[in-house]
């Protein structure tokens, strides 16, 4: 009796046993496994951006579960400094050399090293360059914004001017714009008394900067710590020269007066849509938004402004981005 007790009582703890085994294995009726506890990413940005960035951020997370991105709100005056502070990753429309020398920011290359399905060649070129310096790769663009000369197709129809092509230069520039403010397509002459009909080209407040970067090239020197401004350089009074004999030698310009401080946008704005500028410049950013129909042709602004030629830190010509940095 006591060997059959005995061989009972090892198979009631065994079954208990089990038991315990099964219920901690399975646990409840229906009830899921934990799942591992999630990261969490702060991604920062402009509020405006907000939508934008959550549907991004949403299809992220589908895609990693176990990683949750909590967007980080910028405040428009926030200076560079704070803004790198402000969140794990983030984007900015501009990232210096001498902020990532800091250790404000990361270095991306091991990143990218390690990604077999990053390629290069996916960014427009010399894009991804101009983040590139000692050795490393300091942030990864996702927007570029180009300044483009826009132009009235039936201005250069009715002047028999040809319209621009690739390869137009800076003289090629200057030749069209002249021969569009003399020429008339229904007068026999463009000027009325002193004033002009028809503008070959109308300039912009913002249109100086592009066209002197795209002359003379960065107007400071980024590679160095403290960066070096370049403004007393003589390519850039060249510049300067060239972009204000539009208006006050060649007279293919309207030339801003004192009265029109403030107004100049305006101004420039009423002589587009009232179809009196041949050709005038824009972003990429807003160009569209004029809706001035399809009788309108947009080129590249002329050769040496878009040439993205290598520099020292960043491309020679002009454009502007928005860069992600972690």
């Amino acid at each position: 009796m006591r060997a059959k007790d005995a061989i009972q009582h090892v198979l009631l703890v065994l079954f208990i046993l089990l038991s315990l085994l099964v219920a901690c294995k399975s646990g409840k009726k229906g009830e899921l496994p934990r799942p591992a506890e999630q990261v969490v990413i702060t991604f920062a940005c402009h509020e405006y951006h907000e939508n934008t960035y959550r549907r991004l951020a949403d299809q992220f997370e589908a895609a990693n579960p176990d990683v949750r991105v909590q967007l980080v709100f910028l405040e428009p005056a926030s200076n560079l400094s704070e803004v790198v502070s402000r969140a794990d990753t983030l984007t900015m429309p501009y990232l210096s050399p001498a902020l990532a020398r800091q250790g404000r920011v990361r270095d991306l290359a091991p990143f990218i090293m390690a990604d077999q399905t990053f390629q290069p060649e996916d960014f427009y070129p010399h894009t991804l360059d101009s983040l590139q310096w000692d050795g490393g790769t300091w942030g990864l663009p996702f927007a570029v914004n180009f300044t483009l000369i826009v132009y009235d197709k039936e201005a250069f129809d009715a002047a028999g001017v040809p319209y621009p092509e690739p390869g137009w230069t800076w003289d090629d520039f200057l030749t069209k714009a002249q021969a569009l403010t003399s020429a008339s397509s229904v007068e026999p002459t463009e000027r009325e008394g002193e004033e002009v009909l028809r503008w070959g080209f109308v300039g912009r407040p913002h249109d100086l900067l592009p066209f002197i970067q795209g002359r003379a090239g960065p107007l400071v020197d980024a590679s160095v710590e403290p960066p070096l401004p370049l403004l007393n350089q003589p390519q850039v009074a060249q510049a300067l020269g060239w972009f204000s004999d539009l208006a006050l030698v060649h007279g293919v310009m309207p030339r801003p007066s004192v009265e029109q401080s403030g107004q100049i946008d305006a101004e420039a704005t009423r002589l587009v849509e009232s179809g009196r500028a041949a050709m005038w410049s824009a972003s990429t950013r807003n160009w569209y938004a004029q809706g001035l129909g399809g009788a309108l042709g947009h080129y590249s602004q002329v050769k040496d402004l878009l040439n993205l030629s290598s520099a020292t830190t960043r491309p020679k010509g002009f454009f502007d981005g928005s860069f992600a940095c972690v």
